[in-house]
């Protein structure tokens, strides 16, 4: 069967969706960074930490890469002089927001009009769809990295030398990222090295760079492995660690990941089916079981991409395992005269469809936040002294959806234009919650940070 009819159309409409991805990517990039996302959860504790030592704040060496990596946008615009807290907040969403999105859109230019390009798409949708709103976890940045590693590793041409340096880079970055790379360390592991067997180069000194790089990324990925592994054996918040080992919980309240979840395993085993059309059939079937997501009682509230980022990292492990383990297949079949030459011209259908229908809850709750943050901001600089939190006026439905138990001091703290403003408490039971609770001496940014103008005019 043809690649496209005669008219063409599959293939103009497929293009057409290729480029819009990255484009919504882009967009949604823009969105995170006006509405300041990295403040969402530990963002504002992290935000107060480097304004309260005028650089880096980390506290998690096994990942001290990732918080390097994502922090440097910050302390950059510091050492050249910006001193605005409003810039210097959403300097840090570009880092956290806008860093991992980049790797993910370079992921997708490494595979563009290649075979991978639609699973990268669904890998892109399942986990940082699901988990990427809560931007200063670091597992946002190890998964996209993740992506972009397999990308290169995937390409079956040979290697070029922006293609080695950028595969060495990210090796070394996911050195220390994320505890997941317990699982996910070893498949790319094993991609480098049977890349590295594989390898075919024209000349013999390309051929034993292209090894040495290899080697190189397969080195980063056994070290990432181990780092991470010791990581879970010896947490830094043990209550934290059982938390982020409870798949259960999350399965049983987050039914927008299910349901992606459950579409991404099938969309993955399209390209095993051999009539074309079939396949084609299969994927607009996939494509409105995917729209069912754009039901806002079946949305994850933004805690939920929190409880959800193992979940993500699994899913993440499963669909590469899966995208290797059916090309693998189809190329036997092709070798063995057995599969029907060609692909299903429509199979791209279902995971384009996938990606709008998450980007719509991702985007509202992204809107939403910015609306919370800028009331919250109101109350701030329009009251003095301690306020609780159900005595502040703020929407108590928007503030469970947006607020962080015990953050609420450090948020205040930030989007202070004078130091005598309010601060508000976090809610009852949480550290924090009274007067008393407070911290003491209460963190203060470095008098040289001084917020000029509000976060949201």
């Amino acid at each position: 069967m043809p690649r496209t009819s005669a008219l063409g159309w599959p293939e103009r409409l497929e293009s057409g969706a290729r480029w819009a991805v990255p484009v919504v990517i882009a967009a949604i990039a823009v969105n995170g960074v006006y509405a300041s996302i990295g403040l969402f959860a530990d963002g504002s504790y992290s935000m107060l930490g480097m304004l309260q030592r005028g650089g880096y704040f980390v506290y998690d060496p096994a990942r001290w890469y990732a918080d390097i990596v994502t922090q440097t946008p910050v302390v950059l615009a510091i050492h050249l002089g910006v001193n605005d807290v409003a810039t210097l907040i959403r300097t840090q969403s570009l880092g956290l927001v806008a860093i991992p999105l980049a790797a993910w859109v370079g992921a997708l230019a490494a595979q563009w009009k290649r075979h991978f390009y639609w699973a990268i798409v669904v890998m892109f949708a399942v986990t940082e769809l699901n988990t990427g709103f809560v931007a200063i976890g670091e597992f946002s940045f190890a998964y996209s990295l993740v992506a972009l590693s397999s990308a290169l590793l995937l390409r079956r041409d040979r290697m070029k030398w922006w293609q080695a340096v950028t595969l060495v880079l990210v090796a070394s970055a996911l050195v220390r990222s994320y505890e997941a790379l317990a699982y996910l360390g070893p498949i790319l592991l094993a991609l480098a090295i049977v890349r590295l067997v594989g390898v075919r180069e024209k000349s013999r000194s390309t051929r034993w760079v292209v090894r040495v790089v290899l080697a190189l990324a397969a080195y980063a990925y056994a070290t990432a492995t181990v780092i991470a592994v010791l990581a879970i054996r010896s947490p830094r918040d043990p209550s934290n660690a059982r938390d982020a080992a409870d798949l259960w919980g999350p399965l049983q309240h987050n039914r927008q990941f299910v349901i992606s979840a459950a579409v991404a395993v099938m969309i993955a085993c399209v390209p095993l089916i051999r009539r074309v059309r079939f396949g084609s059939l299969l994927s607009c079937v996939l494509a409105v079981a995917a729209a069912a997501l754009l039901l806002p009682q079946l949305w994850a509230q933004p805690s939920l991409h929190y409880a959800t980022r193992t979940l993500a990292g699994v899913a993440l492990f499963g669909l590469l395992s899966a995208v290797v383990g059916v090309d693998y297949i189809r190329q036997r079949r092709s070798r063995t005269g057995r599969a029907e030459t060609g692909s299903a011209p429509l199979a791209w259908v279902a995971p384009f469809a996938l990606f709008c229908a998450l980007v719509v809850p991702f985007t509202v709750h992204t809107f939403g936040f910015a609306g919370w943050v800028s009331n919250f901001e109101q109350v701030v600089v329009t009251n003095s002294g301690t306020i609780p939190l159900a005595k502040s006026g703020l929407d108590a439905k928007a503030t469970d959806l947006y607020g962080w138990g015990w953050t609420n001091p450090s948020l205040s703290i930030l989007l202070q234009e004078h130091s005598d403003q309010a601060i508000i408490l976090s809610p009852a039971g949480n550290p924090a919650a009274t007067v008393e609770e407070l911290p003491s001496p209460l963190p203060v940014r470095l008098p040289e940070f001084t917020k000029t103008s509000p976060l949201f005019p």
